[in-house]
């Protein structure tokens, strides 16, 4: 019996991540990269990430999608499918250790066959099973379609305001090693979390991990009590960050609580230093290769100035693309001007949707914009509604999206843009935060001339 358990929770992972063949066949023949602009777009995206700019652009495996092609592609996905039936015939062969056992028993992957145990894992099963189908199941052979040329040389990842969300930047960016998450929720305590799991505190974590699990984001607000040891949570997001690694077959090898310091430099924890936890896994059990998660809690705002020295010189230690979903907007906002200004001076390329940094701001990259924008998605940012973003997707050829994601989850209605940086990028960059300085300015003496001082409405003064 425990093996049919075992065998059988195996099958909704492993089958989560085996592409639909005949579907993605259908959904391929949709993509098409055919106006001047998205092959502009497309030859300086490859002559970025090739080595030494030596490898030639063959505009035509890019902008045609042919039946041979999509046969070769098929073929691919089938070898795939066939080598993850095979493996489900038997045991996983991952690394024996406490991390593991820990991971995959909050999962809902353990052999445990008590009523108990069952009870709790059905329902992250079949949740997880739904969020795969609509979603992460997905996104994998979509950005092999689509970004995979562009950006599978950069080895490192900066997720903001996505919490312990690891799985959706696993599936964009699998060649990345590297991820970055930064978000208010708390980061946790391994001792912590094993205590629970192993006093069949279970039901903390599937009620933690429920909105991501339903809707693929994560809900700050209920984060807060959730992950709070203080109202009896799951003790942090690490345990979240778990329960998506074991889910997706990870091997994990290790995990340590470190710190950032000014420098950018990871040290041992301590009162001076932004905190981190430092999780290194293998995505193949056979393979040497080791992928690392740092998770970072701070508060993004420009208030919290030497954290953000730390966040900013950890990053840009290596070449980093950035990748931005279900963000609340704040980097539309002008508190947060700190951050967003160091991703457009520095990242190598920027995934997002529309609720990462100001679609005006980026008329000047490269872009290649994907599914539908009709406005902000979510009634309660109806006022973050770009209405230059709607007429661009209007008037340009947008690729489609064939999966559910960001705050238009129920509604099926996904727009995601990727952008390049181009050649000039400092003189924009440098004409952006002109022009931003100007406009603070201006509405700054609209305030006062209207005897208005009150400091606080001053700090509401969005740039727009």
């Amino acid at each position: 019996m425990k093996k049919i358990v075992t065998y059988s929770a195996l099958f909704v992972t492993f089958n989560c991540f085996a592409e639909d063949i005949e579907f993605y066949s259908e959904e391929q023949k949709q993509y098409t990269k055919t106006t001047d602009d998205n092959n502009s777009v497309f030859s300086r995206l490859k002559h970025m990430f090739s080595k030494d700019g030596e490898d030639e652009l063959n505009e035509n495996k890019i902008v045609e999608v042919s039946n041979s092609s999509t046969q070769i592609e098929n073929n691919n996905l089938k070898e795939q499918l066939s080598e993850i039936q095979n493996t489900q015939s038997k045991e996983t062969q991952k690394t024996d250790n406490e991390f593991n056992r820990v991971a995959y028993r909050i999962a809902g992957l353990d052999n445990d066959t008590s009523d108990e145990y069952q009870k709790y894992s059905a329902p992250i099963t079949q949740k997880w099973q739904t969020l795969c189908d609509s979603s992460l199941m997905k996104v994998r052979p979509w950005a092999k379609q689509n970004i995979d040329e562009y950006l599978q040389q950069v080895k490192r990842v900066l997720y903001v305001f996505g919490g312990p969300d690891i799985a959706y930047p696993c599936q964009f960016f699998p060649y990345a090693n590297e991820y970055i998450l930064v978000g208010l929720e708390p980061l946790g305590n391994f001792e912590k979390i094993k205590r629970l799991v192993d006093n069949n505190k279970l039901n903390v974590f599937s009620i933690a991990a429920n909105s991501y699990l339903t809707k693929g984001y994560f809900i700050t607000s209920e984060m807060g009590v959730q992950l709070s040891k203080t109202h009896n949570g799951s003790n942090g997001g690490l345990g979240i960050i778990l329960l998506q690694l074991a889910r997706m077959n990870y091997d994990i090898i290790s995990i340590e609580s470190l710190g950032i310091n000014e420098n950018g430099e990871l040290i041992n924890n301590d009162n001076n230093v932004l905190s981190v936890v430092k999780i290194d896994f293998k995505k193949d059990h056979q393979s040497d290769e080791m992928s690392t998660v740092y998770y970072i809690r701070m508060d993004l705002s420009n208030s919290n100035v030497s954290r953000l020295k730390m966040l900013t010189n950890f990053a840009k230690q290596q070449h980093f693309v950035t990748f931005v979903k279900s963000a609340s907007y704040a980097l539309q906002d002008r508190n947060f001007t700190t951050l967003k200004n160091f991703i457009l001076n520095n990242t190598e390329a920027l995934l997002q949707d529309d609720t990462g940094i100001a679609f005006r701001i980026l008329k000047q990259w490269n872009l290649q914009i994907f599914g539908q924008y009709t406005g902000a998605t979510l009634p309660i940012f109806k006022n973050y509604t770009q209405y230059d973003m709607i007429e661009y997707f209007k008037n340009h050829q947008a690729i489609g999206i064939n999966f559910k994601i960001g705050y238009g989850f129920n509604q099926n209605r996904p727009a995601l843009m990727l952008a390049i940086p181009p050649e000039n990028r400092k003189i924009i960059f440098e004409k952006h935060i002109k022009t931003n300085t100007k406009k603070i300015s201006i509405k700054t003496q609209e305030v006062k001339k209207h005897n208005v001082n009150n400091l606080n409405i001053l700090k509401m003064i969005k740039i727009k």
